[in-house]
């Protein structure tokens, strides 16, 4: 089944949703956290709401326990303010690859580094930007936002 949410389109049975509720998020937690709820529900997937969510040895855990729950897909609303860890994106990448499970990520703030952008793509997942287009900033090389 195919899941719309926003402008993304989630290609996934068992859908498991991370959700930043930091203070950076708090404009836009409201409604997604409705979005992530039914998502979650929906699909017989969980859902995780963290105070600043990092991509990091902990972000990665929860992926590896959603995976081993049966999720094919991982959504996770946030606005990429967070530190991401290298270390913590290749081990990211194994688990994505191993276990098939897609990445969907939908940001209020930034775009995602280039090496997230390539590890949500080769998942067969895919990223939605949702903020101002005047908050991306123009730099040679930066990822574009992905919409399917």
């Amino acid at each position: 089944p195919v899941h719309q949410i926003g402008k993304l389109e989630i290609k996934a049975e068992k859908i498991c949703v991370i959700l930043d509720v930091s203070a950076s998020m708090t404009p836009n937690v409201s409604a997604a956290a409705e979005e992530a709820k039914s998502l979650a529900l929906s699909t017989g997937g969980m859902l995780l709401k963290i105070n600043g969510c990092s991509l990091d040895d902990a972000f990665v855990a929860n992926v590896g326990a959603f995976a081993a729950a049966g999720a094919d897909a991982v959504y996770w609303l946030c606005d990429l303010r967070d530190p991401q860890v290298k270390r913590s994106i290749e081990e990211l990448s194994v688990i994505l690859k191993t276990t098939k499970t897609k990445l969907y990520v939908t940001s209020w703030e930034k775009l995602p580094s280039p090496k997230l952008d390539r590890l949500i793509r080769k998942s067969g997942g895919a990223f939605e930007f949702r903020g101002s287009p005047s908050q991306i900033p123009a730099i040679a090389g930066t990822a574009l936002p992905q919409n399917p």
